[in-house]
Order: C-alpha cells, then sequence, then structure tokens
C-alpha cells in the first residue's frame, strides 16, 4: 500500500471520527420537549416528568426504550408512548392512555359490612366496598369505594392491589378475552363472576345467564353464544340459562 492509499484511510477515520464527536456534541442536546396525551396536552406532572428526563440528553443517541419505561412507572395510565425526533434539538412524545373497561368486585359471603350488591343466580351478592377499575390487561387504573356503572368482575379474595399493580389471578386473561368478545358481538352484559377457572358465570343485560368453561377455547365458545341467540331470535324463543361449558351447549 503506497503512501497515498496510507493518507486516504488516514483522512477517512479522522473524518469518522470528527463525524463522530460531533454527533455526541452538545449542538445535538435535547433543548424543546412536546407532549401530548390522547391528543391533548399532557397534564403537567406528565408533561415535566417527560421534560425533566429528557432535556439534555443527545438527540442522534436518545434512549428510547429507558424513557419509555421510566415515564410509564410514574404514569402508570399510559398504555403507549411514541417518541419522535424533531431536527435538531426537539422531542415530540405522543401519548395513549389506558382505558377502563370493568370494575374488579370483591365478594363478600355473609359479611354484615357489605356495602354494594350485585344480583347473581337471582339472589344477591354481598360486596366489598373496595373496587378497583381495571383495563383490558387486568392493570389497576383507579380505586374506589363506590359501585362504578360498570361491568363487574366478581373475585372471591380482595387482591389488594395498588393503582398501576396487575390483577394475575388465575382465569383474568380468559375474563378479558370473554369480555372483549361480547363486545365484538354487541352483546350487553353486567356481571362475570369468576368461580373456578371451568366455571366462569356471565350474566347479561336481558337477565340470561351464560356459563363459559376458562380452560377451553373462547373464541369458540363466543362463537356457539352468538349462534344460539341468533337462532332463538328467529324463533322468538327466550333462553335463561346457557351452559358452554361442554363440547355441546346446554341451553334452558
Amino acid at each position: 500500500m503506497n503512501w497515498k492509499s496510507w493518507f486516504k484511510l488516514l483522512f477517512f477515520f479522522i473524518l469518522l471520527g470528527f463525524l463522530f464527536f460531533w454527533l455526541k456534541s452538545n449542538f445535538w442536546q435535547v433543548k424543546k420537549v412536546s407532549c401530548h396525551l390522547d391528543n391533548q396536552d399532557c397534564p403537567i406532572e406528565l408533561f415535566n416528568k417527560a421534560t425533566e428526563i429528557s432535556l439534555r440528553k443527545n438527540l442522534i443517541f436518545f434512549p428510547k426504550k429507558l424513557v419509555i419505561e421510566e415515564i410509564k412507572n410514574f404514569y402508570p395510565q399510559i398504555n403507549d408512548i411514541k417518541i419522535k425526533k424533531i431536527i435538531f434539538n426537539s422531542l415530540v412524545f405522543e401519548l395513549s392512555s389506558r382505558k377502563i373497561i370493568a370494575a374488579l368486585a370483591v365478594e363478600l359471603v355473609l359479611d354484615e359490612n357489605a356495602t354494594s350488591s350485585a344480583e347473581s343466580k337471582n339472589q344477591e351478592i354481598s360486596l366489598d366496598n373496595n373496587f378497583y377499575l381495571i383495563d383490558k390487561d387486568g392493570v389497576v387504573l383507579e380505586k374506589t369505594d363506590q359501585q362504578a356503572n360498570l361491568p363487574l368482575i366478581i373475585i372471591q379474595k380482595n387482591p389488594n392491589l395498588d393503582i398501576g399493580q396487575r390483577f394475575n389471578q388465575d382465569g383474568i386473561e380468559k375474563i378479558m378475552e370473554i369480555i372483549s368478545g361480547l363486545k365484538i358481538n354487541l352483546i350487553e352484559f353486567n356481571i362475570v363472576h369468576l368461580i373456578s377457572s371451568q366455571e366462569i358465570e356471565v350474566w347479561l343485560k336481558n337477565k340470561t345467564l351464560v356459563l363459559f368453561n376458562g380452560e377451553k377455547e373462547i373464541n369458540f365458545q363466543l362463537d356457539s353464544l352468538q349462534l344460539i341467540f341468533s337462532r332463538a331470535k328467529i324463533e322468538g324463543k327466550e333462553i335463561k340459562k346457557i351452559d358452554l361449558r361442554f363440547d355441546k351447549p346446554v341451553i334452558n
């Protein structure tokens, strides 16, 4: 290799080093942050947090994953975070919040301190005065002592959760799948009662009781339910109970 080739190689590395140090320089420091939650300006505490962990960081090598994790830990109500880089020194945070879809209610058996109730099996179930408002992933978004105007998921033991924690009891994923499927099929319901992994009661608004098996394919059971309702509507029949836990549905 002659001296011209060495010179070109040296010049290339010098140029590369200069480019690297320029990209790491203060020229690329984040100086402006915008924050939007559900297409609205972020709450002040959320905006301050996004600003605090972003300003003066390098725009080119901005640690998106770490920042997203920190924001979600700070504000558990956040579902999705998108961060856009605007040349030369600006960041835009586009956030979407988790949506409450149901309330976890704790069943009380023969407890004089019960403060609320829900109708099931033609009788009232006594409820504790602790309600956890959760999203589709079972994440607690709010805690309240008032019965919200939401579908109730009735469980038998208080999980003692804080905001941001996830309800992980066996069967909750199947319950969320049932709730999602009912909404997609426009079937209105009031109560989901988790008896066991094999027995999930769903009380519809028309007073029909539907029994699901949480250990079997939920979509198949939902398809069967939709078919049963379609036939009943055509035939003008009123259904009080549908048991989908077995291979062949039992209808009363």
